[in-house]
């Protein structure tokens, strides 16, 4: 539009001018010059075209599963062992009764073939109970007084055997103790290297219930047992019961 009116601005100055020369005037433009063109402004008023940046849906991916805590439950298991049976071995009992009052014989003897009246008390407790026991400590203070002792023959023979226990758990402390006695007893005096014969001993095999008690010191007799279930004289054993 701009270059539209220039022409128009052109034409109208030559129907003015009555033959004068163009040239001569320096002012005007020569008609052979072409103007500056006119030319259109960039157009600045459009925006360059700016697709819209394609984003991409959201990927929505679903939340991540969260386990559910896995909960150990320990369990302890006590074993409670249950203590060992005991069984009751009676014949364990009965051959413990014969072993302490064959133990307790052999004792008592010891004591006779050497009386002493010093710890008479202990001596006498450690092999008898009850009146047997207060029996004995009279008759070995005897023996010290008298100067006496007893003592086996020659051959000599002292022993005890033991044929059969009775015992029941009713009367769980005390006992019977069926034994077979064999000696040849007899009393002498003087020095024990050369004693002297008071009264001489008969071999003799007897058998009698001896009763026996369960003490601190073991199962002890405590009765003197003169009621004999068989006498044998001469002989070094008792028949079988």
């Amino acid at each position: 539009m701009v270059l539209v009116v220039a022409m128009t601005l052109g034409a109208a100055s030559g129907a003015c001018d009555d033959g004068g020369d163009d040239d001569a005037n320096p002012t005007l433009p020569s008609r052979n010059t072409p103007g500056p063109l006119a030319t259109d402004p960039p157009n600045t008023s459009s925006a360059p075209t700016t697709d819209p940046p394609t984003t991409p849906p959201p990927t929505t991916d679903p939340p991540p599963t969260t386990a559910a805590p896995t909960t150990s439950t320990s369990t302890t298991t006590t074993t409670t062992t249950a203590p060992p049976t005991t069984v009751f071995d009676e014949a364990a009992l009965e051959a413990e009764i014969a072993a302490d009052l064959i133990e307790a014989h052999t004792a008592l003897s010891a004591l006779a073939a050497e009386p002493t009246d010093v710890d008479l008390d202990t001596l006498i407790a450690a092999a008898a109970a009850g009146e047997y026991a207060e029996m004995l400590t009279a008759r070995i203070l005897r023996l010290v007084e008298s100067g006496e002792r007893v003592v086996s023959g020659d051959p000599p023979y002292n022993q005890l055997t033991v044929d059969r226990v009775d015992w029941t758990p009713e009367r769980p402390d005390e006992a019977f103790v069926l034994v077979c006695s064999v000696d040849n007893f007899q009393v002498v005096t003087g020095d024990i290297g050369a004693p002297v014969v008071v009264e001489e001993g008969e071999l003799t095999a007897v058998r009698y219930d001896q009763h026996v008690v369960r003490t601190a010191a073991g199962w002890l007799p405590d009765e003197f047992q003169d009621q004999h279930l068989g006498i044998w004289r001469g002989e070094n054993a008792c028949p079988a019961p």
